[in-house]
């Protein structure tokens, strides 16, 4: 007898909204509603795999207007499952067609929060939420993230930024205090780009700017097994792409422009060591 095996094509759209909240490794009761709210609000999504499988069971999930822990572990399961089939058989549409030499050579710089003399009040951006304390001198805020899972990265670590403290440091009043260096322009790409989505940076300590010629990205890592490298597309928006460091894969099949020499970098044994 012989077996049919059917690879389902994934719609791009939802993969690319998943990636968005899965990407750093916490899934939130917040995040579940908004993948909901997205495939309510999008019936080709609801259609196609991977959302008409959500939609079925997220449907279940929401039946009694509460999220508890294991519902959201459950949907966290079944999104590791579409994560994993789509790193081994998909790749996303219009992949970006940049490609570098694997040999090629980056200029590493310490990609570091700017230290400036003030303290922010943060309004709160939705219901229950209240409003917190920025210190932009010390790199800390008065919230529970910060708290108990930022507190503990070194200092002048993007990854101390909480939400609350992106927000702050994407104000009018304080990004123009922040001088604007050839280097640093992918600074205010990253707090602009997360500002807008009301999103904390990885809870990674390290941070680093690969350039080479006309191409840079930033390169962040920790003590998990992923990285995340935040490049350019060709569209000119700035996106975040997930490597596995031990199953050597990209997450979802999406990858960044010059994979070749980025993924060289990233299997460096030298490199995330601060060689």
């Amino acid at each position: 007898m012989w077996a049919i095996i059917v690879v389902m094509q994934p719609n791009p759209d939802t993969l690319k909204f998943i990636r968005q909240i899965t990407e750093d490794g916490i899934l939130t009761d917040e995040e579940v509603w908004s993948l909901g709210t997205f495939l309510n609000e999008h019936a080709d999504a609801q259609k196609n795999w991977p959302g008409n499988i959500l939609f079925e069971i997220l449907k279940h999930v929401f039946d009694d207007g509460i999220l508890d822990p294991h519902e959201i572990e459950a949907v966290g399961h079944y999104l590791r499952g579409i994560e994993l089939q789509c790193s081994f058989t998909q790749r996303e549409e219009n992949v970006p067609v940049l490609e570098l030499p694997s040999d090629l050579k980056f200029e590493v710089i310490d990609f570091r929060l700017p230290v400036i003399e003030h303290k922010f009040k943060v309004l709160p951006t939705m219901q229950f939420e209240k409003e917190h304390e920025v210190d932009l001198l010390k790199h800390e805020c008065d919230c529970a993230e910060f708290s108990f899972k930022r507190q503990c990265l070194p200092n002048g670590s993007l990854g101390r930024a909480c939400k609350h403290m992106v927000t702050a440091l994407d104000m009018p009043e304080v990004s123009v205090q922040i001088p604007k260096l050839e280097w640093n322009a992918k600074l205010f790409d990253l707090i602009r780009s997360h500002s807008q989505m009301n999103r904390s940076l990885d809870p990674m300590p390290s941070w680093k700017l690969l350039k080479a010629e006309a191409f840079e990205c930033v390169v962040s890592w920790g003590d998990q097994e992923w990285c995340r490298v935040y490049a350019d597309t060709p569209e000119g928006s700035l996106e975040r792409f997930g490597y596995h460091l031990t199953e050597d894969r990209w997450s979802y099949g999406a990858t960044p422009p010059g994979v070749s020499a980025v993924t060289k970098y990233l299997t460096d044994p030298n490199a995330l060591n601060g060689g």
